[in-house]
């Protein structure tokens, strides 16, 4: 699903471009996951880039129980771009922008 030299602007690479997985392999080996969590994509928008390439566009809403018990809604923009490999779909690209601060969920 992710090619190995993807690429990618979040707020983890702190305005850089990040190419591989190494940047997030470390991220997910070294960081706590909260016990529940739960991704929506809300308003996708996709379109195809010829019979090859396609792009979706989408706000992530993330919810989750944060480490005193208390439930947290996080909600970012992505575009992730995928190209056609081998007749698998693989992402190549991919932004996130927003990550606004977390709302207690009430």
């Amino acid at each position: 699903m992710v090619d190995e030299d993807v690429s990618c602007f979040e707020n983890e690479t702190c305005g850089h471009l990040v190419s591989g997985m190494e940047f997030h392999d470390f991220l997910f080996d070294n960081v706590t996951p909260p016990e529940k969590i739960k991704n929506y994509v809300l308003t996708p928008k996709v379109q195809m880039l010829g019979d090859q390439g396609a792009m979706i566009a989408f706000i992530r809403l993330t919810q989750f129980i944060d480490r005193s018990g208390r439930p947290m809604s996080i909600r970012s923009e992505e575009t992730r771009v995928y190209r056609k490999q081998n007749g698998r779909w693989m992402m190549i690209h991919f932004h996130r922008s927003g990550a606004h601060n977390s709302i207690p969920a009430n």
